[in-house]
């Protein structure tokens, strides 16, 4: 077996094996249950009382909020991933011929590099320091009394990397050292983890036959103890040779694998994306697609070195997998952390959906073939997705936007350009997903005029899976606008009202720009989802901010209250999350009037890139608007937002999605 190096981002770490021999045996294994992994950024809580004395019903609101980190929902740095890295760093390690690892040692979330030599049993581990780099003045060093094949990683999910070592007389036994956090181990048991390949917290085990078929092998840890039968798979192009490594690469929760000089990549990396199954990479299908949406399953990175024994891990605090090469002969690594074209997530929208929930944002989607080369209209702007059970941890659909851009398909027409803020709402089991798609100037817009300003239209799409998408495409939703041509309709947000008095419970508010200038915020209901009429619209007053989203609490004191998350300023001048109020949903209580206090809940603390945060969006039942009720007047929801240091470009480009929880007491 070639090299393995198995590290997941944070605390949790994995498995390395450091010698050409095979593991597909029988493993013997007492495992302790895993830690979940912390989500990088700060995390911080707020409660706050503030009065409402305008409205009849209740006094005051109690805010009790706690955000979880500027990247906890969409950690998405960059697109491209597998294919970008900085330039490398060299650091000699005063090391000669002895097996590496990338592990965190030490708690501190970025991994530490320990070198193990086989014959005397032992370890030597530096701190990294966060930017590819370690320190070297202060060595860290033990002994092991087992010998055989270096393994690396937190396997009693306590926060510090353990080392062990695989027996290499095909037994398959793995003895473990259980690390402290002074970087002591202690003694021996009998247990073994690896990546988490299938994202549920607990460590994996993958192998890979370099010297034979090049087929995979990927072993599920059960709870209760032991492992899972072998999920087999294969490269599709039959991997062979090469060492292996693996970490999580594009930051998705789930595990991916690298080879390092194997037949598809000879002078360097070949990358192949876990799916959360067991297996990696795009389908056969996936492949043959025409829309080359595979080109995000897999990678090639060239990097000669010949010789060199190839590490991953978590070099720095972005979530994405980096790499490295050690020379054995030099005693020298060469490190590379991962790089690539802005993801720029935004413009959040969260739904409860049964018992979990889900998110609908926007983003770049793919810059690049699978050989590297810019693919056509290159802002790539999509619909993109991704759920949680409990709001902390959150899987990302990797294998293709919710739909490709229509030019992607080669098709004409208004609706094919960069599709932009989605909001979903599910009624009778469907999904209606209400979206902005971008027309330029010059173009056609949905009633065949020429846009002679940017305008932008709202169009819809339906699902009855929340995956797979059916789009309108001979209109968009709003009907009967005066100046079709020179009309913008912009940072819509959707609410189902089903009481409304009039038989219309489909709400439509929508921000619009007339000849490129603004012109502030609509609301327009209707009994269909696919057609607001522009003539009934009615105008608002006191809407903040645009991007957000919109909730009402049906148990409020008093009737109906609707809350509408958004931004506002806070003492240090940062854009921090807080609610708009109405009784009618048209009239909103501005957060900066007169004798209204402004609630404030946890924010980002992140200075670097990520120390606001924009684009809001609430969790509501169904999306509907209605929001949970835990009864007495309380209420809770998830919250997320673009954390970025502007809303504007270029700041917005280098946007994550960070996610919180809040409960609402209102207090009579």
């Amino acid at each position: 077996m070639g090299f393995v190096l198995i590290s997941s981002r944070g605390r949790r770490a994995g498995l390395c094996l450091g010698s050409d021999a095979c593991i597909f045996l029988c493993i013997l294994i007492v495992l302790a249950a895993g830690a979940a992994a912390d989500v990088s950024g700060s995390i911080n809580r707020r409660s706050e009382t503030v009065s409402y004395p305008e409205f009849a019903g209740f006094d005051s609101i109690t805010y009790e909020s706690e955000f979880f980190g500027y990247q906890s929902g969409i950690n998405r740095d960059f697109t491209n991933y597998g294919r970008g890295f900085a330039a490398p760093l060299t650091q000699s390690l005063g090391w000669g011929n002895v097996q590496v690892a990338l592990a965190d040692f030490n708690g501190d979330g970025v991994d530490d590099i320990a070198g193990y030599e086989p014959g005397s049993g032992g370890v030597t581990w530096l701190e990294g320091k966060g930017d590819g780099t370690f320190a070297t003045a202060e060595p860290h060093k033990s002994s092991i009394r087992a010998h055989g094949i270096f393994v690396a990683g937190d396997f009693n999910g306590d926060g510090y990397a353990d080392i062990g070592v695989v027996n290499p007389d095909g037994t398959g036994k793995v003895y473990i050292c259980c690390g402290d956090d002074k970087g002591r181990f202690g003694p021996e048991a009998a247990q073994v983890v690896a990546g988490d390949f299938n994202g549920d917290g607990l460590a994996d085990l993958c192998a890979y036959d370099a010297a034979g078929t090049g087929d995979l092998r990927t072993f599920f840890r059960i709870k209760t103890g032991g492992f899972q039968p072998a999920v087999e798979s294969s490269w599709p192009s039959r991997e062979g040779g090469g060492r292996l490594a693996a970490a999580d690469f594009n930051g998705d929760h789930y595990s991916d694998i690298a080879v390092y000089g194997g037949s598809t990549c000879p002078d360097g990396f070949a990358f192949r994306f876990g799916r959360g199954d067991g297996t990696f990479g795009p389908t056969a299908d996936e492949q043959r697609a025409p829309d080359n949406r595979a080109t995000h399953l897999y990678a090639n990175f060239a990097w000669p070195i010949p010789g060199a024994r190839p590490a991953a891990g978590q070099l720095d605090d972005d979530g994405a997998g980096d790499i490295g090469l050690y020379d054995a002969s030099a005693g020298k690594l060469r490190s590379r952390v991962a790089s690539g074209h802005p993801a720029y997530d935004y413009s959040v929208h969260l739904i409860k959906d049964g018992s979990r929930y889900r998110m609908w944002h926007g983003g770049r989607w793919k810059t690049v073939d699978e050989n590297g080369s810019p693919v056509p209209f290159a802002d790539g702007d999509h619909v993109l997705s991704a759920y949680s059970y409990e709001g902390r941890k959150w899987y990302r659909r990797i294998d293709g936007p919710e739909f490709p851009k229509g030019e992607e398909e080669g098709f004409k027409g208004w609706w094919v350009k960069n599709y932009l803020e989605p909001e979903v709402v599910k009624v009778n089991g469907t999904y209606h997903m209400f979206w902005q798609v971008e027309i330029r100037p010059g173009e056609k817009v949905d009633t065949g005029e020429t846009a002679t300003t940017p305008a932008d239209r709202i169009g819809i799409s339906t699902s009855t899976d929340g995956v797979h998408w059916k789009r309108k495409t001979d209109r968009g939703v709003v009907i009967n606008l005066p100046r079709p041509g020179s009309t913008k309709l912009t940072h819509h947000e959707a609410i189902y009202v089903p009481d409304d008095a009039d038989g219309k419970p489909w709400w439509l508010y929508t921000f619009h720009f007339v000849g490129g200038k603004p012109a502030g915020h609509v609301r327009i209901r209707s009994n269909d989802p696919t057609t607001f009429d522009w003539r009934s619209r009615e105008p608002t007053s006191g809407m903040s901010q645009i991007g957000n989203q919109i909730g009402y609490a049906d148990e409020a004191p008093g009737g109906r209250l609707f809350l509408r998350i958004t931004f506002t300023s806070n003492a240090d001048r940062r854009a921090v999350p807080t609610f708009q109020l109405s009784r009618d949903g048209l009239n909103w209580k501005v957060a900066q009037a007169v004798g209204l206090a402004r609630p404030q809940l946890a924010s980002s603390r992140n200075g670097k890139d990520n120390e606001n945060m924009y684009f809001l969006g609430f969790s509501t039942i169904d999306g509907t608007g209605k929001m949970h009720c835990l009864g007495g007047g309380r209420f809770h929801a998830l919250y997320g937002a673009s954390t970025s240091n502007s809303p504007g470009q270029p700041a917005i480009w280098h946007s994550e999605i960070g996610v919180g929880e809040v409960f609402i007491t209102f207090n009579t």
